[in-house]
């Protein structure tokens, strides 16, 4: 019980805790061990105990015991820093100075299943008390072998957490690290005791050189002086990655021969390596592409034939086959992404490589290899083409796809996906329609007052577009205009997903060998994630991208795109409807219509200061005045859609209301089918409100005898007969 293990914390900090035990012992007879399960039956001597032993009152405990059980709660973080106060008490003590605290969790694949806020918090557990408790508190965990198939989180997600339990005791394939260090790496004592030199001299450029991104699985390097001695000339990490590479071979069923699982394939690679390797000097490392020597007699002829044309290939260098090489082996790895940075730490071959050249030379391979069609760029990812995979690569090379067409689905992403709002809320009681354009392309109807208008860098390759001209375009358009930076990822990705779509859509229902049938499930697998960077590189751009509106360039902070854009329409409409603040009291129902109708009123005044939507009615009174006096027919229809527009943006239904008020006022006068129309017909608010009438309904401006006329007969005839 939480909250009363809390309690039982404080009394015990402040050393009241025996004191209060013995005292709950007098009050009720009982041993607090034995009763504190059954609290609410001892309440009275709980409370009475409480009052005793601290310094509570009656009052305050008998509060605490009511609301305790209620409102008690811990976070992660206070519960580390709770682990972390009781080792150090511990430490105090002489017989306890070394003092550790370990939890053991067991089968914690079944703890997080599919729940990714499962995984987040023992995440957030492991790195609070890392924080505080540094190293003193353990957490051990135990685990299927293939725990990553076993979880439904995202692989990315879980590489996160792997990364939290930095020790890592497997215990399938009998040790099979150990079993190589053992077999087939162990040094003679000479060999010892250069390498333990080499490892004092280097140790500091050692810890830097195997640098993974972060979206990369758990990637083992040097823990110890003694760690690299047993596995040099290898790289920890080469253990379990050779692994994976051997299992994603198998099921994908690139071995023409049987490649078996676990101890044997791994004995032999490293032993291969091992021998190819031994001769050169120390420092030596070797590069994770040498392990495709050791496995090529069990691959399938297709994959071979790759190589092989590749080493025939003049366009080619040496080097471009042994990043072909590793491009081949991380393949079916999910856990390592195919990025520069990766295989650059894969492809390291000593100790004092210069990584930042290395990265130079392995990009200049990319290059060549894309050219050839041997491999494919896939975001920031390189992937190692099949022969089946290069035919289908070349025919969406040459798939064609209008620009214009990249247009539209970009426009129909930002507007259908990032800002799917098809109405702004520019308050609870305002909602405007807007025009949604990229560069000149329409996206969806185009009858509204307002836009929102996106400019992507192909639209001003045909156009030079400044800063003036953009104000000038905003202020002509009565739009808001995002004009997005000169980076095109979005655009090449979106041409590729349509160029692979045309691909597919070619090849729908044609006979094609099973091989081929893969390839399109994997490109059509490519489509999605092509499309999750569209929608990512997208977001990117309008967090950045310039805004225009009513002929000036807008500040707008970087924020997310929804709130920038909501930002810029608001700018837009405040400067556009201008007379939309006229109106302080609001109607939201025809029921408020008819009151209005049936309240009794005195003489409206235009000027009164308690109307307090006055100026709104001023406005639509000088309307109708003006309208009259030109001799324009104007209809009830035509004064509510006037008063819609800029700058007013008023609703039906206030417009309406406005209406009726001088209509009652007798400053207006109403006609349906040329007969003046009276505030007591029954029939006059579906006149003024429904579709069938409104367009017929003339509204004019009545012509008034002026006040002082109106004065002089009120004063005679009060002067001649005694009444007003």
């Amino acid at each position: 019980i939480p909250w009363i293990a809390d309690i039982e914390r404080k009394m015990s900090q402040d050393g009241l805790y025996e004191q209060f035990k013995e005292t709950f012992k007098g009050i009720s007879g009982n041993n607090w061990e034995d009763s504190r399960e059954d609290f609410y039956y001892e309440e009275d001597a709980i409370i009475k105990a409480l009052c005793q032993t601290t310094k509570m009152s009656e009052e305050a405990a008998r509060h605490w015991f009511e609301l305790a059980e209620q409102e008690y709660s811990i976070s992660i973080e206070k519960f580390a820093k709770r682990v972390s106060e009781y080792i150090e008490e511990k430490r105090k003590q002489p017989d306890t100075k070394d003092h550790h605290v370990v939890f053991l969790v067991d089968e914690v694949g079944q703890y997080i299943g599919d729940n990714s806020q499962s995984m987040l918090n023992l995440q957030t557990i492991v790195h609070q008390l890392g924080i505080y408790c540094s190293g003193k508190a353990w957490i051990a965990v135990t685990s299927q072998e293939d725990i990553d198939s076993v979880l439904s989180v995202k692989g990315n997600d879980f590489s996160k957490i792997q990364g939290r339990f930095d020790t890592k005791l497997s215990l399938s394939s009998a040790y099979v690290d150990e079993v190589i260090k053992k077999r087939i790496l162990i040094k003679n004592e000479a060999g010892t005791d250069t390498l333990k030199e080499v490892y004092r001299q280097k140790s500091s450029i050692l810890k830097n050189l195997f640098l993974f991104s972060q979206d990369s699985a758990e990637m083992k390097t040097f823990a110890s002086e003694e760690d690299f001695v047993d596995i040099y000339p290898f790289v920890p990490y080469q253990f379990n990655l050779l692994q994976k590479v051997f299992t994603g071979v198998r099921i994908h069923g690139a071995s023409g021969k049987s490649l078996s699982e676990g101890e044997r394939s791994l004995l032999s690679a490293f032993k291969e390596s091992a021998m190819r390797f031994a001769q050169h000097e120390e420092g030596t490392l070797v590069p994770f592409s040498a392990f495709y020597e050791t496995i090529e007699a069990f691959l399938d002829s297709s994959i071979r034939t790759v190589i092989i044309h590749a080493k025939k290939n003049s366009r080619l260098k040496e080097q471009d086959i042994e990043v072909l090489k590793l491009l081949f082996l991380i393949k079916y790895v999910k856990e390592v992404p195919s990025n520069l940075d990766n295989l650059a730490t894969l492809m390291i071959d000593h100790i004092d490589v210069d990584k930042l050249n290395l990265k130079k030379e392995m990009e200049a391979s990319l290059i060549r290899l894309a050219k050839e069609t041997l491999i494919q760029k896939n975001g920031n990812e390189y992937v190692f083409l099949t022969n089946d995979e290069q035919d289908v690569n070349r025919e969406i090379k040459n798939m064609h796809v209008d620009t214009a067409e990249v247009i539209q689905k970009i426009g129909e992403e930002i507007f259908g996906g990032i800002y799917s709002d098809k109405r702004f809320r520019y308050s609870t009681r305002y909602h405007f329609n807007f025009n949604t354009i990229i560069d000149d392309r329409p996206i969806g109807i185009q009858t509204h007052d307002i836009g929102l208008k996106v400019i992507t860098p192909y639209f001003e390759a045909e156009e030079e577009l400044s800063s003036s001209a953009l104000k000038m375009m905003s202020m002509r358009e009565n739009n808001v205009i995002f004009k997005l930076p000169a980076d095109t990822s979005y655009l090449d990705e979106m041409e590729q997903i349509l160029k692979i779509q045309a691909y597919l859509k070619v090849k729908s229902g044609a006979a094609v060998s099973q091989a081929i049938e893969d390839i399109k499930v994997r490109k059509a697998r490519e489509v999605t994630e092509r499309k999750e960077r569209v929608t990512t590189y997208l977001t990117e751009a309008l967090k950045t991208a310039e805004i225009y509106a009513n002929s000036q360039q807008l500040d707008v902070k970087e924020k997310n795109p929804v709130e920038r854009m909501n930002e810029a329409l608001a700018a837009l409409i405040d400067n556009l409807y201008n007379k939309l603040h006229y109106i302080k009291e609001f109607v939201d129902t025809t029921k408020q219509l008819q009151d209005l109708l049936q309240e009794q009123t005195t003489q409206l005044t235009l000027t009164d200061d308690d109307e307090p939507n006055k100026w709104a009615i001023q406005e639509v009174n000088s309307y109708i005045e003006r309208l009259t006096t030109r001799k324009q027919q104007l209809t009830m229809k035509g004064l509510t859609t006037y008063f819609a527009k800029q700058p007013y943006g008023w609703n039906e239904l206030d417009t309406t209301a406005f209406i009726i008020k001088l209509f009652k006022g007798q400053e207006i006068k109403l006609e349906l089918n040329q007969s003046v129309l009276n505030p007591s017909d029954r029939e006059i608010l579906n006149y003024l409100t429904k579709r069938d009438y409104v367009d017929r309904v003339v509204v004019k401006k009545r012509e008034k005898i002026a006040q002082n006329l109106i004065k002089m007969t009120k004063d005679l005839i009060k002067d001649m007969f005694g009444i007003t």
